[in-house]
């Protein structure tokens, strides 16, 4: 699997342009993408999650950033974000996903390990 990470993509401020060729390199260069915040202001956050799912045609695992609240409250926010996740189809909002549990300390360190070093290719 090519997993892709982005952050503070902030589509809002971005060109049509560079949108597309956004899209396209995910499309492209990884299966999944992970994008750890500030995806877009509140008011089109929506919107540009789902162009982001149905253009790349990749699942997209995210979480919020502070820039996602803006222009919104963040209860509406995070509403907005569960009905767009729960209709669209390979979205996964992470906060809404649990916490995966281990046993000891010891068991997230080695299991990051282990899954580093089987794939340590990097996507760009």
């Amino acid at each position: 699997m090519r997993l892709a990470w982005a952050t503070d993509i902030h589509l809002d401020h971005a060109s049509e342009s560079a949108r597309r060729k956004f899209y396209q390199s995910v499309k492209e260069q990884a299966d999944t993408l992970v994008v750890t915040g500030d995806i877009a202001e509140s008011h089109i956050l929506g919107s540009s999650l789902t162009a982001l799912t149905t253009l790349t045609e990749r699942p997209i695992y995210f979480v919020l950033g502070n820039h996602d609240f803006y222009r919104g409250s963040i209860a509406g926010t995070r509403r907005q974000v569960a009905y767009v996740v729960g209709d669209t189809e390979g979205l996964v909002y992470l906060s809404q996903s649990g916490v995966v549990e281990l046993f000891s300390w010891n068991q997230g360190r080695l299991l990051l390990s282990a899954n580093c070093s089987r794939n340590s290719k990097s996507v760009g």
